[in-house]
């Protein structure tokens, strides 16, 4: 039987985390709304995409980023099969 080696790190896929994009924006002690409003977006968003109803684009993503003063990949978390507790709460309701 042949075995295939894992992928290196930079080769195993990644998501945007609402979590983390949460986590970030409380550490850097950046509100809801200043980051809506330097970013461009509505506090609405801001909040939909921390608890994880929607996912930014790459270019939201990105300025995003730029206003946390964090790289785009800060926002990123590995990819997994197994679903998410929000996943899990909408299948529920």
């Amino acid at each position: 039987m042949t075995t295939i080696p894992s992928l290196p790190v930079f080769a195993q896929a990644r998501v945007f985390s609402g979590a983390r994009l949460h986590e970030l924006r409380t550490a850097a002690g950046v509100p809801r709304e200043l980051l809506a409003l330097v970013s461009g977006l509505g506090v609405p968003a801001i909040r939909s995409y921390e608890v994880g109803r929607s996912v930014p684009n790459l270019n939201t993503a990105a300025a995003v980023a730029q206003v946390l003063g964090c790289s785009l990949d800060d926002l990123l978390v590995a990819a997994t099969n197994e679903p998410s507790a929000q996943d899990e709460a909408r299948t529920e309701a």
